[in-house]
């Protein structure tokens, strides 16, 4: 069809239950299509900027100011200070998110209903076994869930799993192939990977699989408790940063020192609790960044070339990866 020029000036939307076959669509399409992009879950700004349009007007035209991780402290804390009076609202946004994920359907079956059906769970684990191996799947899926934000080798994931460690490379990459889940590795070790999940309504799903509670109940505790929240939290992190930075994302583990994320001349730690502790140091002329639960003060705000600002905050303001819708 666009060889024929029938596509002068159209937009052709792509979908289908294995983004596979939709990478193979794209590739054809390379030299014969101005623009591509990707019809992603939404990111935590773009599910902000949806929901605000009409009940709160004033934080969805603040939330026009956008950040990079590029971009220096100075910059990033300046804009942050201009949503400082809605970081509760935001806040409030983002647990919503944290229980939705960035999946329209999943949106809107939660502010229709104020809860997510067992159905949307059940389909997003059975499109999974649809396309590999259910008992090595889960057995897989169930190690790298319980294991979240902890470095992994694949020979420990091969031991806990019973499986070889070309079996679990295969189904890494396959799980990875179908945008479920993503490897960062350590800065100086290609051994070492942490790995988390695309979104966090996978995270549920996943957890869903083996409990007996109703599905939303399950996710409902699972934010509620504050070491399992700040993990999923630390893994939206992690998924929003890949979105943008894959090729340059990395964390770092040596010497007892653990760094959760570095891209370019900026280290990143997760800090998503009551209390804050002092990120950990290494060497190297980078700034940190803090991304915390609450709001630190202006006292706090920066100090020792870290910059320290509500998680959800952060996320609000991330400009969105230019290739996605």
């Amino acid at each position: 069809m666009s060889d024929l020029n029938i596509l002068k000036e159209a937009t052709v939307f792509v979908t289908g239950s294995d983004p596979r076959a939709i990478e193979e669509c794209k590739q054809k399409l390379i030299g014969r299509s101005e623009e591509q992009r990707i019809m992603a879950p939404l990111t935590f700004r773009q599910f902000l900027l949806n929901i605000t349009r009409e009940n709160n007007l004033k934080l969805n035209n603040l939330l026009q100011n956008t950040i990079s991780v590029k971009d220096s402290n100075k910059i990033i804390k300046d804009k942050y200070l201009l949503l400082e009076p809605y970081t509760g609202d935001i806040e409030k946004y983002f647990d919503i998110y944290l229980l939705t994920g960035g999946f329209p359907e999943t949106i809107n079956c939660y502010l229709t209903n104020n809860l997510i059906t067992k159905k949307y769970y059940e389909d997003l684990i059975q499109k999974i076994f649809e396309k590999l191996d259910k008992q090595k799947t889960i057995s897989i899926l169930s190690i790298l869930n319980n294991s979240l934000s902890n470095s992994l080798k694949y020979s420990t994931i091969s031991q806990k799993a019973g499986l070889s460690p070309d079996t679990i490379k295969k189904y890494l990459f396959d799980l990875s192939e179908l945008l479920l889940l993503f490897e960062i590795k350590e800065k100086q070790n290609d051994y070492q990977k942490k790995y988390y999940f695309k979104d966090p309504f996978i995270v549920h799903s996943i957890n869903s699989y083996y409990s007996n509670l109703d599905p939303f109940m399950e996710s409902l505790n699972y934010i509620l408790n504050e070491q399992t929240k700040g993990k999923l939290v630390e893994n939206v992190v992690a998924g929003h940063l890949h979105n943008i930075y894959f090729q340059n994302l990395q964390y770092v583990f040596t010497k007892n020192k653990k760094v959760d994320f570095i891209v370019h001349n900026k280290a990143v730690e997760v800090k998503y609790r009551a209390n804050i502790v002092a990120p950990n140091k290494i060497a190297g002329n980078l700034e940190y960044l803090l991304l915390t639960r609450y709001p630190q003060g202006l006292v706090d705000l920066e100090k020792d070339n870290t910059l320290a600002i509500p998680v959800s905050s952060f996320l609000a303001l991330l400009a969105s990866p230019i290739n996605f819708l």
